[in-house]
C-alpha cells in the first residue's frame, strides 16, 4: 500500500504550527489522503477547528477529538509524535502534493478492483460511473486555472481561429442564420431540437449532419444514434437531402420508370460526391440504447483514432434509463448527454418530442413549457430549438413550404427565429440567408 507515515505527521505538525498552512491543507486535501486512521482523525479535528476560525493547538485538538468521539483511538502518543515531528512550513506545499498523489494512487487501486468486478459482471453502467469518479478526482487531471489565465488562452484561441478565416466558435451548421445566432455548433454544448411529429426534426438534423460532415478533417466523424428510424431510411434521406433527388424512389411503390431512371442518372452524377461525405457519418440504429451504450460506441471510435466531432440522437424520449418515474429517467438521460458533450468536447444534438399543449393554443408555435415530461431537458440544454411549419396546421397558409426554427434558449447568445425553406420532395431544409455570411454584426443588433 502506498503511503508515508512520516509525510502525514510532518504536514500535521505544520498545520499545528501555522494556521494559514492549516487552512490551506484543509481546503486542498481529502480525509482519505491520510492513510493512517489516527492521522486522518487528527486532520479532521484540525480542519473542523479552522472552519470555525479557531487557531488549533494541542488542548483544542484534544477537545475536538473528544467531541468527535475519536480521542481514545488517537491517543496522546500520536499527538506527541505529531507535535515533535520534523516538519517545516517551507515544505508544506510539497507535503500536500505528495499526500494528494498517494491518496489518488490508493483510490485508483480501489477503483481498479471495483472495475474488475463490474467488468466480470458485464455491468457497463457501473464501469462508466467508476470511470467518471476517477476522472473527477482532479489530482492527476487538469490543474484548475484562474480567470485571467483562462481569458488569455481563450483570446489566443479566438484570434487563431479568425486568422484561419473562421469567424465561428464552433462547427458550421450550414445555415448562415443559425450560425449567426449560435456562433456555430459549439464543443461541449447540448442542443435540443424539439417539435411535434412530422414537422421535419429528423430531416433538419440530417441537414446539420451533412453540412458538418462535409467540412471535417480525415480522422473526424459524426455519429447518429437513431432509436426510431432504421439505417436504410436514414441513408435515403441523407442522399435526397444532399443531392436534391426525389425521395419517391425510396417510397413503398418506388416511383414509375421515368422517376427511377432519373434517380439512376442522379446517382451516377452525385454518388461519388455523396459517398465522400457519407463516409464521415456513423449510424447506429439499435433501438432502446442507454447513454452508457452510446458512450461505449464513442469510446470505441476514439480508440480507433477517430475524433468524434458531432453527435445526434433521435430521439431523447426513446433512450433507455432507470428511475423511480419518467421525469427522473429523463433527468438522468439529459445529464448523461451533457456529460458526453463535455467528455468528448463536441456538440451533442438530441431530438425531443413535444407535449400536445401547443396544439391547444390558437398560436401553435412551441414554447419551453411544451418540452415533454421533464424540466431537466431545458435545464441541462445549452440551446433549445423548436421547429414549426405553419402549413402543418393551416394547409391554406401563405407560408407554404416554409418553416421557422425558433431558438427559445441560447445560453451563450441571443434568442430569435430563423426562417427556412422546406423542400418536401427531397425531405430537406434550406436557409433563406437573410443576413450576409460575411456581415460582422448579428441579426439581433
Amino acid at each position: 500500500m502506498i503511503y508515508s507515515a512520516v509525510t502525514e505527521q510532518a504536514l500535521l505538525c505544520c498545520m499545528l504550527m501555522d494556521v494559514e498552512t492549516a487552512r490551506n491543507a484543509a481546503g486542498m486535501l481529502l480525509e482519505d489522503d491520510f492513510y493512517l486512521s489516527q492521522n486522518r482523525d487528527v486532520f479532521r479535528a484540525i480542519a473542523a477547528l479552522v472552519e470555525k476560525n479557531m487557531v488549533p493547538d494541542l488542548p483544542m485538538i484534544s477537545a475536538e477529538l473528544n467531541r468527535q468521539g475519536t480521542a481514545e483511538r488517537v491517543g496522546m502518543d500520536t499527538l506527541s509524535q505529531i507535535a515533535t515531528a520534523e516538519g517545516t512550513t517551507i515544505n508544506a506545499n510539497k507535503y500536500i502534493a505528495d499526500l494528494q498523489e498517494m491518496g489518488w494512487m490508493r483510490r485508483c487501486g480501489a477503483k481498479g478492483q471495483a472495475l474488475t468486478e463490474a467488468a466480470n459482471k458485464g455491468n457497463a453502467e457501473a464501469i462508466y460511473s467508476l470511470l467518471d469518479e476517477l476522472k473527477g478526482d482532479n489530482v492527476k487531471g487538469d490543474v484548475p486555472q484562474n480567470a485571467a489565465e483562462i481569458m488569455a488562452g481563450y483570446v489566443q484561441e479566438l484570434d487563431a481561429s479568425r486568422k484561419n478565416g473562421n469567424k465561428l466558435n464552433g462547427l458550421s451548421s450550414g445555415f448562415v442564420d443559425v450560425d449567426m445566432y449560435l456562433g456555430g455548433l459549439c464543443k461541449g454544448d447540448l442542443l435540443i431540437l424539439a417539435a411535434r411529429p412530422s414537422m421535419g426534426k429528423t430531416a433538419l438534423t440530417g441537414d446539420f449532419l451533412r453540412n458538418v460532415a462535409r467540412k471535417l478533417p480525415e480522422n473526424a466523424v459524426c455519429v447518429f444514434f437513431s432509436l426510431e428510424m432504421d439505417k436504410k431510411r436514414i441513408v435515403s434521406r441523407l442522399y435526397c437531402g444532399d443531392t436534391g433527388a426525389n425521395n419517391v424512389v425510396f417510397s413503398i411503390h418506388g416511383g414509375n420508370n421515368v422517376e427511377w431512371a432519373d434517380f439512376l442518372e442522379n446517382l451516377s452524377k452525385e454518388g461519388s460526391r455523396f459517398e465522400q461525405m457519407a463516409e464521415k457519418i456513423i449510424i447506429d440504429d439499435r433501438p432502446g440504447l442507454a447513454v452508457t451504450e452510446m458512450r461505449k460506441v464513442l469510446h470505441g471510435l476514439k480508440s480507433r483514432g477517430k475524433e468524434v466531432a458531432f453527435v445526434v440522437i433521435d430521439y431523447i424520449q426513446l433512450i433507455a434509463a432507470k428511475g423511480e418515474n419518467r421525469n427522473q429517467e429523463l433527468s438522468k438521460v439529459s445529464a448523461g448527454l451533457k456529460n458526453i458533450a463535455r467528455e468528448f468536447s463536441c456538440p451533442v444534438m438530441a431530438l425531443s418530442q413535444l407535449s400536445r399543449l401547443c396544439e391547444m393554443r390558437a398560436d401553435h408555435r412551441p414554447m419551453l413549457s411544451d418540452l415533454r415530461e421533464s424540466g431537466a431537458i431545458e435545464q441541462d440544454a445549452d440551446v433549445v430549438m423548436f421547429l414549426y411549419r405553419d402549413e402543418y396546421y393551416f394547409p391554406d397558409t401563405e407560408r407554404k413550404n416554409q418553416a421557422e426554427l425558433i431558438l427559445a434558449k441560447n445560453r451563450n447568445g441571443p434568442t430569435g427565429t430563423v426562417d427556412l425553406i422546406w423542400r418536401k420532395e427531397c425531405t430537406s431544409f434550406r436557409s433563406f440567408s437573410k443576413w450576409n455570411e460575411t456581415k460582422e454584426k448579428g441579426p439581433w443588433e
